[in-house]
């Protein structure tokens, strides 16, 4: 037979085991729903990668100019299309951070050489590319502040892709 306070004993046993269950539940019910929420806001969507590169220069001919490679990939999984490459200038690092205007901005028009003509279709895994010319303002401002290049796209809820371009 069962004395009173062994079947009380039990209870209270049987209601922590239940208590850490439910909350085992909780959070793994919480956790799930947060991952698909992620993977939602992640895929069917284009995502832009930005490169550049600077420095480049035509060994085929004595000409001392300067190139920049820009390069725009398309690594999502809905094809968009790339409408502008454009460029910001911080002057400090916090006023990027503050979201603040930049110190100077605008839109890559000369192209030297590129894949295709703005705007062009980028379907997934298929990349852009041209060539600017390194100017000298070009220089100075990659070397004495925070140059991004941007890429952006046809869709209006994405952020568009940037890539920090730095000269030694």
């Amino acid at each position: 037979m069962f004395s009173a306070a062994s079947l009380l004993r039990k209870v209270t046993e049987m209601r922590s085991v239940t208590a850490f269950l439910a909350w085992w539940g909780a959070v793994i019910s919480t956790a799930v729903l947060v991952w698909d929420v992620y993977k939602w806001q992640k895929t069917s969507r284009p995502r832009l990668v930005v490169n550049t590169n600077g420095d480049f220069q035509d060994l085929d001919s004595n000409n001392p100019q300067k190139y920049v490679s820009l390069t725009v990939t398309n690594i999502g999984d809905k094809p968009t299309t790339l409408n502008l490459v454009t460029f910001k200038y911080y002057a400090t690092k916090p006023k990027r951070w503050r979201k603040q205007n930049p110190d100077k901005s605008g839109v890559f028009l000369d192209m030297v050489r590129a894949t295709a003509p703005l705007p062009h279709k980028l379907d997934v895994g298929t990349e852009w590319s041209g060539l600017v010319f390194q100017t000298e303002e070009l220089e100075k401002l990659a070397r004495s502040g925070y140059f991004y290049v941007h890429a952006e796209d046809s869709t209006k809820h994405t952020k568009s892709a940037r890539s920090r371009f730095v000269l030694e």
